[in-house]
């Protein structure tokens, strides 16, 4: 069953910061493919420091369910239950659904949301039909209850 039309995770990388293992705790919070490509685009930050963002966009069923799975299988119950009680405000009218994990957590390996600063940015774009707000709050919560 297609929970979400695609999926997109996101990081910055400033100057100072170690790209080889942003980008590896980056396609580590996917079990896909190596073949996925993670773009890379710059851009300027504050004081024209430079940046890099790194993006990951899943797209094929098979590689955005499998995502979910292991998304929500390392958020804990403490984390999808604050998820589902937050699931109204983290959901636009387009029906993206977002999500923040807090950096330096992910690169010790820990799983941890945040509302804000320097994390992983996950965008999901959810498969609602038919295509109301409550469908797609339906489908959030059946992603992150089933792991609870």
């Amino acid at each position: 069953m297609k929970l979400i039309h695609s999926a997109v995770i996101s990081v910055f990388c400033k100057e100072l910061e170690n790209l080889q293992e942003i980008t590896r705790a980056l396609r580590s919070l996917a079990p896909i493919p190596d073949q996925i490509q993670i773009e890379s685009h710059a851009a300027s930050g504050f004081n024209e420091k430079k940046i890099i963002i790194l993006e990951l966009r899943l797209e094929k069923e098979k590689h955005t369910n499998a995502f979910l799975r292991y998304l929500a299988g390392r958020l804990g119950r403490e984390q999808l239950g604050l998820v589902l009680n937050q699931k109204h405000s983290r959901l636009d009218d387009e029906f993206c659904f977002f999500l923040r994990l807090d950096k330096p957590a992910l690169l010790k390996g820990e799983y941890k949301l945040i509302d804000q600063g320097n994390c992983f940015h996950i965008k999901l774009s959810i498969a609602a039909f038919p295509k109301t707000r409550q469908a797609a709050l339906e489908v959030v919560s059946k992603i992150f209850s089933t792991a609870a």
